[in-house]
């Protein structure tokens, strides 16, 4: 009789151990995948469902560049493939926020630079707001050259960065590259109660 209750033991114990071997693989893998999502930002007493809750929630603070932007984005092409449509709002991303009086979702544009647009809605589903968070991924310009940055507080602020350099040309009309001066603009929005984008800097 000992023996069997020693065997049931053993076996209950290696069981328990293989659970937690399981749990702990499908965290580390989730982590792996996933590292730019996280559980979305809820703010306000009761939220409100809507078509665009199954999307997976962007990590924040997030600084978004093109680099960052294009692996989130190729992310959720390769998972659906690439929508139809010739709105942002056919090409859903992820969800940023839920508010009692709305949603916060980012889109692709669908010109040819796909930069990231964020737009809010009421709780009919009706747009209320946008915002487009990257320019040009490049310039035609040979005087100009320009970088952006967007930056995504966890207080659901958003600062737009550019930075312009401008270079003299040679007489070839070619950049003379040690010429370069460069200016930053910075631009900060909040979202209003009513889910609209306000400049705040």
């Amino acid at each position: 009789m000992k023996k069997q209750n020693d065997t049931e033991t053993v076996l209950a114990g290696g069981i328990s151990f293989l659970l937690v071997l399981i749990f702990t693989a499908i965290g580390c893998s989730e982590k792996k995948i996933d590292q730019n999502f996280s559980v979305a930002t809820t703010t306000g007493d009761k939220t409100f469902t809507s078509v665009y809750d199954t999307l997976q929630p962007l990590k924040l603070p997030i600084t978004l560049t093109w680099n960052i932007w294009d692996s989130i984005r190729w992310k959720q092409i390769e998972k659906y493939g690439i929508g139809k449509g010739d709105n942002p709002t056919d090409h859903p991303v992820a969800k940023l926020a839920s508010h009692s009086n709305y949603k916060v979702i980012v889109f692709s544009s669908t010109d040819e630079t796909g930069s990231p647009v964020v737009i809010t809605f009421d709780k009919n589903g009706v747009q209320i707001d946008e915002i487009y968070l990257l320019g040009d991924i490049s310039s035609n310009d040979t005087e100009k050259r320009t970088k952006e940055i967007a930056r995504i507080s966890d207080k659901l602020t958003i600062q737009l960065i550019d930075s312009v350099w401008s270079y003299s040309l040679d007489s070839a009309g070619q950049r003379i590259e040690n010429s370069g001066i460069l200016t930053t603009e910075f631009e900060t929005y909040k979202i209003s109660e009513s889910g609209k984008f306000e400049k705040i800097k």
